[in-house]
């Protein structure tokens, strides 16, 4: 058996008890009007016994504190049974609204009005299934408890103040500009639209993962964003930062794995207390910001940093500032490269550890002091237009390879000072330094030690092309 609805809104049935669909299949029988129930609703038989077109609504109505359960057998959009419209109202004028309880996944074509223009009573949407809606979700004035296992919006998410919002999971999946609103009730928030972002200023807490996966695209915008889990790009997910004050502080960990972020990170402060790590799952540049971003790793404890794809053209930092002054520190799993400047905060009250294994950690500019590299071999190299050099003091190389160059410098026509820099490592084939101006532009770069140690390098220092060394000779004279 089937029923049904195809001659216009005028067209009414209302069910005062509970309403079960375990018939035949309503393809194309489910087109207009509205069915109201009042009770419990569910769906079984066949997988299209509740098949509703986008242009019919469900309206599930309670009056008082009524529980209406929810139960689909099929839920599916295309193939199963699913909503076309959905209302859920309370029709009570005071004490307490509706208790909607999903069972299963619950599936709407269009929009989902949860309390439209009902009495301002308190109402729930609980359970442990999950309301997937192509269109928005919009909210009464009722003081609304929304705590279902997910939700999952195609267009709007339409909280208000008075809507207490607790989704373990909040996914959006819409098609072309979809916006995130201001909220600090998020847990769990999945991204797969391909252009959903944060509303112009403001900030938002995330209080679980941040997942940016498909084909999601996730633009902070000028947000300030604070996530109290991991971020995670993978597949073909971005994360985009090119707002001036865009702010995404992460408490745990970060992993870029998905799609190309060149271009699309080129301003804001990422902030990262956890692990740091970038792999080439879907793109060897799925973390490749410039111009002004910058990258602060400030985590308590150990944090490791790993990025698959080190090179100019691929995956790198553009500024990398280290404020972890813990006793496990930055730990390099692999080489490490800063396109623009690499720096510590101004004057840090406690020492910066970076334990290298063995890797190279290189960038263009530099502006680092009460640091030290263990293990760590540290290069800065020079091309034209980037930042210049500044300072370098209270360094401290340590636990080095003995074969390899600690320190290595590379400037044209420029001048720097380094104050208390610290070789503990005697080198065998290696060298402590290597200082380098590779081009005759009429100006020796001039590099000027102030109490190294050791005072004398002994000859593992390296002075090429038009360098000139100040303030550390080889040995007494």
């Amino acid at each position: 058996g089937t029923i049904t609805m195809t001659c216009g809104d005028f067209a009414r049935i209302v069910v005062e008890g509970d309403a079960s669909f375990g018939g035949g299949s309503t393809v194309g029988r489910l087109t207009e009007g509205q069915l109201t129930v009042r009770g419990n609703f569910s769906q079984s038989g066949d997988p299209e016994s509740y098949a509703a077109s986008l242009t019919h609504t469900t309206l599930l109505s309670s009056d008082g504190p009524q529980a209406m359960i929810v139960s689909f057998a099929n839920p599916e959009p295309s193939t199963g049974s699913r909503f076309g419209t959905l209302s859920v109202q309370s029709e009570t004028s005071g004490g307490t609204g509706y208790v909607l309880t999903l069972n299963t996944p619950a599936y709407v074509l269009g929009n989902a009005a949860l309390d439209p223009l009902g009495p301002d009573i308190p109402a729930q949407v609980n359970g442990a299934g999950e309301l997937i809606v192509s269109g928005s979700i919009g909210f009464g004035s009722g003081s609304s408890n929304i705590a279902p296992a997910a939700v999952r919006v195609g267009g709007a998410l339409n909280l208000i103040p008075a809507v207490t919002y607790g989704a373990a999971l909040t996914e959006f999946f819409g098609s072309g500009a979809q916006v995130i609103p201001y909220s600090n009730e998020y847990f769990t928030v999945l991204i797969t639209g391909d252009s959903v972002h944060f509303d112009f200023g403001g900030s938002a807490t995330i209080g679980g993962d941040l997942y940016i996966t498909g084909n999601g695209l996730l633009d902070i915008d000028s947000a300030t964003v604070s996530v109290l889990g991991n971020v995670v790009t993978q597949d073909q997910g971005r994360l985009m930062m090119d707002g001036s004050g865009s702010s995404v502080t992460v408490a745990n960990a970060v992993s870029f794995g998905g799609g190309s972020t060149s271009g699309i990170m080129s301003d804001g402060t990422l902030r990262v207390a956890g692990d740091f790590t970038q792999s080439t799952g879907f793109s060897a540049q799925s973390f490749a910001p410039s111009m002004n971003h910058i990258t602060v790793l400030d985590g308590t404890g150990t944090q490791q940093v790993s990025i698959e794809s080190p090179t100019l053209s691929e995956s790198r930092f553009h500024n990398l500032q280290i404020e972890n002054t813990s006793a496990g520190g930055i730990v390099l799993n692999t080489a490490l490269l800063v396109r623009n400047n690499f720096l510590t905060p101004l004057a840090p009250a406690n020492t910066a550890t970076v334990f290298g294994n063995g890797n190279t950690l290189t960038t263009y500019s530099i502006d680092i002091e009460n640091m030290v590299f263990s293990n760590a071999q540290l290069d800065v190299l020079y091309e034209f237009g980037y930042a210049a050099l500044t300072d370098i003091d209270d360094v401290t190389f340590q636990n080095m390879d003995q074969t390899v160059t600690q320190f290595g410098i590379v400037r044209e026509d420029q001048f720097g000072t380094f104050t208390n820099i610290t070789f503990s490592t005697v080198p065998t084939t290696g060298l402590y330094a290597h200082f380098d101006d590779p081009v005759d532009s009429g100006n020796n770069a001039v590099f000027t030690m102030q109490n190294p140690s050791p005072a004398y390098h002994s000859g593992f220092a390296l002075v090429t092309g038009f360098a000139f060394l100040s303030g550390w000779l080889p040995s007494p004279p």
